[in-house]
């Protein structure tokens, strides 16, 4: 049969975009059963075949686009090979038979040789894939030149600089002690020193940095790195990152090492970090493998590159109600009437996580691997962070903020179109301040959708004593408007509580200025537990109220407090929260450390949002998004008149002047009785927030599963007096 609509194609250019990984609205791939199709016209990716969606059917009936590349990769069997040392070979990669065919949806039949439709093929074939150009893209922002590496002063007059010259090879031993692995070379005068020792006792005896701390020498490289091509790890101590040697060849030279004679013999730190999941608590005490568990709800994440904290996180929420019913239930729904690029939507992206992860689809026992393949998120990763640098990179990030991210994502969103799935997270964190002298009081609620809590350094701590440590009343210093006194006794309760309560244990502190992770033990009840004893709820019925005042704005409490938990004094705390809109403490502190060195940073707050002239045409774009004058006048009042932060800023602020949100209803926190039960919980490995590895537990059916990456096993120890973050839901 011959086709009738064979047009004329252009081929895909380097600037074009071209989906042939996955299918945009599903997870099938080149390597499923019937491959993954791309439309000749507009380059995106469908599905088609008995077990799938078909989702290049429904491309074509919202398209009319009628012209497909089907392109199915067949993993081809070989003998193993053996290696005899530690080398980069690409040899060992995974192999595949790729098959191509052209077809048309409306005639149902191949297409025959053309030559528009080989040059289209040979285009889509050749192209970097749009998901591959997204990551190289990732890993090209994460590491950069510093000021320490661009003007890297040498100076290799030390003994160990002049032994290393003299041999005129890489080194093969720490200089303090007996190490032959993870050694760091000085890039200022040659020492070579092991690596830091990690929390488990393994990676070094910290030689390298007590060099740096003696020297102030700023940067090093790790030996069994380098590549012929100059590229090597390099981390600079006083920026605390990974940074780019831009004169990386001719630094090494000086120490008598050729960069292209060398070839890479050790793991980067990228790929030992990928690592960490493959020996992250996957045995049993007995020291046997935990059971591999399958089907719908059970499915891993790929790890596509120090995404754990995302994969953790993502498994966690679609794992609750809320979630499954706001994205499971509606995506065949949305993705027949969305009239969005898939590829750009952020309903699209979540509605094929939920299906990936809760259906089952992808989660069958594998033919001839012990592990599931898993899901890959990298287009999701890439519509939900496109305009977060940090969670856009493939940094390591802290797992945490990205679910402040995600719940705040999707309330704003959620918002737009009405619903609403962001509420069973919400509640109200009260404060009651009382004047020590006059004892006249004033109570403050904020909306939350977490809450951290502090870890008391005492034995046997629980999580009844975290709280206890965290909302304990304390003294403070503010000017009472009724008598004049400076002293007040400051507390913190629950004024609601949330029908699923998320809770981070604050186990990353600073010292010094330092990071430090807290690994102290915290026991938690695993059956239903009362939190009512911290609810406080007031004015009491004998308590007389502060008289009102102008004042600068009230501030996000829980956010005030683990800034200052962090070792900032309360005035700069405050000037951070009121620069960010208010709106959470990672914001806040990163404002902090840019304005570390500004002038006024210790100045009064001088509060002069009563009389700001508001700019109409601000007021105006944000009305038109369904708000009222008096809400957008108040939001950009608080937000120093950023339009973009005063969205923001009335989004997590739904109480906000006339309490009319853009749905046109009155959203309230869902109160109901503090009676909890364990669901859920995220665990960190590793020393520090910025490395190791996260994993979560849930759940399911009355035991407990463990989520590390792609593998998901049934874990019959979890390790719940580790955690970093626990999901409680109401009982």
């Amino acid at each position: 049969m011959t086709c009738l609509h064979i047009p004329s194609f252009v081929a895909p250019t380097t600037y074009s975009n071209v989906y042939k990984e996955e299918c945009l609205l599903c997870f099938e791939t080149p390597e499923s059963l019937n491959g993954i199709d791309v439309c000749l016209t507009c380059l995106q990716s469908g599905c088609s075949g008995p077990e799938t969606m078909n989702h290049t059917s429904l491309h074509h009936e919202k398209t009319g686009h009628k012209l497909y590349l089907n392109i199915k990769k067949i993993k081809l069997v070989e003998p193993p090979k053996k290696i005899t040392k530690l080398v980069v070979d690409e040899s060992l990669q995974e192999k595949y038979e790729t098959k191509v065919k052209t077809w048309c949806v409306d005639c149902k039949c191949e297409l025959g040789n053309c030559e528009q439709i080989e040059k289209a093929v040979n285009g889509i074939m050749n192209a970097t894939s749009a998901t591959q150009k997204q990551e190289i893209k990732s890993w090209e922002e994460v590491v950069e030149a510093c000021e320490h590496t661009v003007c890297l002063e040498q100076n290799p007059t030390c003994s160990s600089g002049k032994q290393i010259i003299s041999r005129l090879k890489v080194p093969k031993k720490c200089n303090e002690c007996d190490m032959k692995e993870n050694l760091w070379l000085c890039m200022t005068c040659g020492n070579v020193g092991c690596g830091r020792r990690q929390f488990d006792g393994s990676g070094g005896n910290n030689h390298g940095m007590e060099h740096f701390e003696k020297t102030g020498h700023p940067v090093s490289l790790k030996l069994g790195t380098i590549t012929a091509e100059g590229e090597a790890d390099i981390y600079c101590y006083k920026c605390n990152d990974m940074r780019l040697d831009p004169e990386l060849e001719s630094h090494l030279k000086l120490f008598g090492i050729n960069v292209k004679t060398q070839q890479k013999t050790e793991k980067n730190m990228a790929e030992m970090q990928l690592d960490q999941n493959i020996t992250f608590n996957m045995k049993t005490v007995d020291g046997e493998d935990y059971e591999n568990v399958f089907g719908p709800g059970l499915t891993g994440i790929k790890n596509i590159g120090n995404s754990c904290y995302l994969a953790s996180v993502v498994q966690s929420l679609f794992y609750l109600r809320p979630f499954q019913q706001e994205y499971y239930e509606t995506a065949i729904e949305h993705h027949f009437n969305c009239r969005e690029k898939p590829q750009n939507c952020f309903e699209c992206q979540m509605g094929k996580i939920a299906m990936g992860l809760l259906s089952g689809n992808y989660s069958k026992p594998p033919l001839n691997l012990k592990d599931q393949l898993g899901i890959s998120p990298t287009l999701f990763k890439s519509v939900i962070s496109q305009n977060n640098r940090e969670f856009a990179s493939m940094r390591q990030q802290d797992a945490f903020e990205f679910y402040q991210f995600m719940i705040n994502l999707v309330e704003q969103k959620s918002k737009i179109k009405g619903t609403s799935p962001h509420l069973p997270f919400q509640f109200n964190l009260t404060q009651r301040l009382e004047c020590a002298n006059c004892h006249k009081v004033k109570y403050s609620n904020v909306t939350s959708n977490s809450i951290s809590l502090m870890i008391p350094q005492i034995e046997n701590a629980s999580i009844i004593n975290c709280f206890e440590a965290t909302v304990s009343p304390e003294n403070v210093q503010m000017n009472c408007p009724s008598c004049s006194s400076n002293q007040f006794y400051k507390s913190t309760g629950f004024g609601s509580f949330p029908e699923i309560l998320v809770i981070q244990m604050q186990r990353f502190v600073l010292n010094n200025w330092t990071p430090e992770k807290l690994d102290k033990k915290v026991t938690v009840p695993l059956n239903k537990f009362s939190l009512e004893q911290f609810r406080l709820n007031g004015p009491l019925e004998n308590e007389v109220e502060l008289p009102n005042q102008d004042s600068k704005p009230s501030l996000n409490e829980a956010a005030l407090d683990q800034l200052m938990a962090m070792g900032f004094s309360r005035l700069r705390c405050e000037k951070a929260l009121l620069a960010t809109g208010n709106r959470d403490a990672d914001s806040a502190m990163n404002w902090l450390f840019e304005h570390m060195e500004d002038p006024d940073i210790e100045s009064p707050i001088n509060n002069k949002l009563a009389s700001v002239d508001v700019d109409q045409e601000s007021v105006a774009l944000i009305v038109s998004m369904g708000f009222t004058d008096t809400q957008a006048t108040k939001a950009l009042k608080e937000t120093n008149m950023n339009v973009e932060r005063a969205i923001d800023w009335l989004f997590s602020h739904p109480d906000c002047g006339e309490s009319q949100s853009p749905t046109g209803g009155n959203e309230k926190s869902q109160d109901g009785e503090g009676n909890y039960k364990i669901v859920g919980f995220i665990s960190h490995k590793g020393s520090s927030v910025h490395c190791g590895h996260y994993v979560c537990h849930l759940l399911v059916d009355d035991k407990w599963i463990l989520f590390n990456d792609n593998r998901v096993v049934h874990d019959v120890n979890p390790p719940f007096e580790n955690t970093y973050i626990y999901f409680l839901r109401r009982q």
